[in-house]
Parts: C-alpha cells; structure tokens; sequence
C-alpha cells in the first residue's frame, strides 16, 4: 500500500512539474478554448492582493475557545457552557481579543453542517463536568492527575478539549479547504479569474488564498516555522517522516501561480496534491498519539490525553472527499482503541496503530511518528 500511495502521489507531483515546463498548451471547456502557459511559483507564498484574514481570526477564535477550556483542568474551576458556545458562534463579545469580537466571522457557520451539533455539545459537556473537586477516574468525570498532568475527562477517560480543537481542524479547517475553497464551485473555469479587487484579487485568487489561510503557517513556511497553528502546526510535527511541509506549501505555492497564469491543469494537479497530504498528516498525527498512549498506558491522565487526540484526528480525515480511510475503517480502529480510554490495552491499541498504518503506507516508521 505505501509502494502504491507513494507511487501515486510521485505520479501526480511529477505531472505537475512538467506541467509547469511544458509549452503552453490549450485546454477546452464547454467548446471554449483557454490557452494555458507554464507556471512558476515563487520561493514564498508572496503574491499580489491576498487576503485571508477571516482564516486568520478563525485560528485566532478557536486558539481562545481552547484557552478557555483548559482552564477546567484544575479542579474546583467551573466552565460556562453559554460562554464557550457564544465563543464558536462570535454572537456575544466574549474573546479577550477586541478584534475578534468586532469581526464578522466565527467557527460555527464554518464546521461542516451535520457536525456543529456534535461540537457544540462537547462544549456543553465540558461545562457539566468542571468544577467538581472530587478527582476524576473510571467510571467518574473529572478532572485525572498523574504526576504534574491534570486533564479534565468524562466517566470513560475522553477529553473534551482535545475533542473539540482536534475536531475543528477536520470539521472546519480541512473541510473548508477540500469540501468548499479547492472545488470548481470556488475555483473551477466558470470562476471570474479576471475582475480584480484590490486587496483581493480575483475571486479565484481570493478562494485559492482562503484555502491556504487555513492552513495556519507563514508566507515562507517551511523555511519559517515560527508562529504555527492548527493544520500547520501539525504538518511540522510529522514532516521528519512524511516530507510534508515542502509537499504541501509548494502544491499552495504552485496553485496560486497556475491561477495567476489561467493553467487550470497545474492548478487542479496541486488539489489533488494538497487534499491527499493534508488527509496523510493527520493519519501520521493519530499514529502519533497512539504511539504516546501504549508508551504511557500505565498512566491516566497522560494516557487519556494522548488518545483524546488520536481520537479526534482519526475523525478529522473523514473530511476528505476522497477519504484513504473509510467509514467502516473508521470504525474498526476506533473499536480498537475502545471507547473507554481507562480500559485500552495494548494490543488494541497496536492494532488501531497497525491499521492505520497500513492504509496510509507508514509501516516503515509507524513507530518513529
């Protein structure tokens, strides 16, 4: 499977490149001919009129919401439900960050429709939780300390906060970027790629820069790693093993060129490119925490931490439209793990792990994640 994934994506990167070098070359749709020349994309994501300063106080927003419940940690400390689910909605004036009150953008509207209940009920459910200070454990929620650890956990070990961040990266993050900016409906040839909005660009400039906001990293990632969050932040983490810092910011780099020069083909190439890596990482970061939950096992709070998170980004690559994983996979590994993180044990987990693995072609260093 990882000969034939590898093979695959080097297939599509190598179309790309000599997509790039080749002459300019035509391509019809509907009976219209649209001429497409080479593309060369800059050493940074530095481009005429971007804006994606709406993904930027997205970041922002859900970076607060996650302040806020970890605060619930420590026991005694009572979370308000009202006050985080206003957060996710932006409809109260409830972060420290004036300028994100003022703005008209939230998470809510942007988490895939038939999971914003799922999201706001974690947040109603950390709130019912905190504040006891009787400690948390089997069959009891609260908050679980081991050693200087201390992570607020429903009765079976589940972590809320990790739940909900985790989450969003693939309800809302990598949503938005596959189901709703990288599709022809934001970037397709229909799209005005010739009105410019200064400041802007064309909408399918403007789309194209949206989808990369949400990718959380600076202009000259990945020679800057400073300042990442979400997708970005997690790409460097397991970049050692995947390669996936240069293979996603140069699809992003390369597909914003290719709009700029009307080369449809080089730009549909770096979809591909982009929605595929981005569904590996976080297959490689769940392998990640799961590899963290057998080596703590013995461990509550570590334990139930690290498998909060794995848990969240096995569901985040269900985002993807054309999903490795599929829902019965899914379903499989999570019976692995189980559903009380108290009670895992390590051949499950193992199992969950070697799963994954082999559906993503990790095998070689599925322990190195």
């Amino acid at each position: 499977m990882k000969k034939l994934f590898t093979f695959c994506l080097a297939g599509i990167l190598s179309f790309a490149i000599l997509s790039c070098d080749k002459d300019d070359t035509d391509v019809v749709v509907d009976d219209t001919t649209i001429e497409e020349t080479p593309v060369v994309a800059p050493d940074s994501y530095n481009f005429d009129n971007v804006s994606y300063g709406g993904q930027t106080a997205r970041l922002g927003m859900l970076g607060e919401i996650v302040t806020m419940m970890k605060t619930g940690n420590t026991a005694g400390v009572q979370l308000n439900a009202e006050t985080l689910i206003s957060m996710f909605k932006n409809d109260g004036a409830t972060f420290t960050d004036a300028s994100l009150n003022e703005s008209t953008k939230d998470l809510f509207s942007k988490t895939y429709a038939y999971s914003q209940a799922t999201f706001e009920g974690y947040l109603t459910s950390v709130a019912e939780i905190s504040g006891d200070t009787v400690p948390g454990a089997n069959g009891n929620a609260g908050v679980v300390t081991t050693g200087e650890k201390s992570y607020l956990c429903n009765a079976q070990g589940m972590e809320y906060t990790q739940l909900f961040e985790k989450g969003l990266f693939g309800a809302c993050y990598f949503n938005q970027i596959a189901n709703s900016y990288l599709t022809d409906a934001k970037i397709g040839v229909a799209v005005d790629n010739v009105t410019v909005e200064e400041g802007k660009g064309t909408a399918m400039q403007h789309h194209w820069d949206e989808a990369f906001g949400y990718f959380g990293v600076p202009t000259d990632f990945p020679t800057n790693t400073d300042g990442l969050v979400g997708l970005g932040k997690y790409c460097n983490k397991v970049d050692e093993q995947l390669g996936c810092n240069k293979i996603i910011m140069d699809a992003f780099k390369t597909g914003r060129a290719a709009i700029n020069v009307n080369n449809h083909t080089v730009k549909n190439a770096q979809v591909v490119i982009i929605v595929a890596e981005i569904e590996r990482v976080l297959a490689a970061v769940a392998v990640h925490y799961v590899n963290g939950a057998i080596e703590n096992i013995a461990l509550d709070a570590n334990r139930n931490h690290e498998l909060s998170e794995a848990w969240a980004f096995i569901g985040a690559t269900q985002y993807s439209p054309s999903k490795v994983m599929s829902t019965a996979d899914k379903e499989s590994i999570e019976a692995s793990i189980g559903t009380n993180f108290f009670e895992v044990t390590n051949s499950g987990l193992n199992a969950a792990k070697d799963a994954i693995s082999t559906l993503y072609g990790f095998d070689a260093f599925k322990n190195d994640l």
